[in-house]
């Protein structure tokens, strides 16, 4: 197993590049040729809040990122929240209406349980519980399917260590580019982060452990070693890093009020993302709700966001969508 250690997703795609630019050798698969380790591989984040990618050349969607993120927590599978903000959402859908393997729902309501409260409730119970898995795969239903979608990531594991809480994801077939070093570092860092407030602790380590460790090579920009390179170049040298790698762009924290309230403010969220009113957390009334209104007012052709983006208060997602935003103008 080949171990990459992070202080943070940006520091982690650069170093997952150049690993696989030395290491992987092409294969082929059901969506294309890819870049594969020849071993699993396994990503310690020692900051993983901070999950925002800033490089222009990946040009991640924060909105979309963001949202799904939310989504997830929030314990939802209906396929129309997530394809708002990315219409190819749809491809992985089997009915059109909601999304077979959609973490959240598999966390909080599939198994017939809450998981993310039982796992609260024993690590309160027992901080050294060595039995607080969150389980995505279902083994009944998931081999052998025919599903559009099945889990990527199939557990979680917790323990609390010195106070901080860490967390390691199991995943069988990790993309580097839109999964590993994507997606997956904001939708796992949220629940973390949320795990570790609703314990009343600090934020540990997040290991992510990949299988098969693959990147596929079909975009222009990953389609040969010198691209990868350059691309690698750029998710640690650009102006929001210091001399000493150290992302300059504080994360603000998503919690900031009970863990039960914020669950609640969660849910109106995704029902009314637009009324501020309804929210006690501020991340909802002064994050949440500016990103959805600048994503929105897009979509809608009203105008292109950027006034709402400027009352965005987290300063690395206010940043991110005010670089997507410009990109595209």
């Amino acid at each position: 197993m080949y171990v990459i250690p992070a202080l943070n997703v940006n520091h982690a795609l650069a170093h997952g590049l150049r690993y696989l630019n030395e290491h992987g050798t092409i294969e082929e698969s059901r969506n294309g040729p890819v870049l594969v380790s020849p071993c699993p591989v396994m990503t310690m984040y020692a900051k993983s809040e901070e999950r925002v990618l800033f490089n222009p050349l990946r040009d991640a969607n924060p909105f979309f990122h963001f949202m799904e993120a939310m989504w997830m927590l929030a314990g939802r599978s209906d396929v129309a929240w997530p394809a708002y903000f990315n219409k190819r959402f749809l491809e992985y859908s089997d009915d059109g209406k909601s999304v077979n393997g959609a973490y959240g729902n598999r966390w909080r309501h599939y198994f017939g349980i809450d998981q993310i409260w039982r796992a609260v409730e024993m690590l309160k119970a027992n901080p050294a519980d060595r039995r607080v898995v969150i389980a995505m795969w279902d083994g009944i239903n998931d081999l052998g399917s025919f599903s559009k979608d099945v889990p990527c990531n199939t557990h979680i594991y917790f323990r609390i260590r010195e106070d901080h809480l860490d967390m390691t994801v199991c995943n069988r077939s990790n993309d580097i580019y839109w999964g590993a070093y994507g997606a997956n570092a904001v939708h796992m860092s949220f629940l973390l982060e949320f795990m570790a407030a609703a314990l009343g602790i600090g934020i540990g380590y997040y290991y992510q452990f990949s299988n098969n460790f693959h990147l596929y090579t079909s975009l222009p920009e990953l389609n040969s070693t010198e691209a990868r390179e350059v691309m690698a170049s750029h998710c640690v040298i650009n102006d929001h890093y210091n001399l000493a790698n150290e992302l300059t762009v504080a994360p603000m924290p998503i919690v900031n009020s009970d863990h039960r309230s914020w669950m609640s403010n969660l849910s109106a969220f995704l029902d009314e993302p637009l009324q501020a009113t309804l929210f006690m957390d501020r991340f909802f009334k002064d994050t949440a709700v500016p990103m959805f209104a600048a994503w929105h007012e897009r979509k809608s052709k009203a105008g292109d966001g950027m006034s709402h983006v400027a009352r965005i208060e987290a300063d690395d997602w206010r940043l991110a969508c005010t670089q997507w935003i410009e990109r595209r103008a």
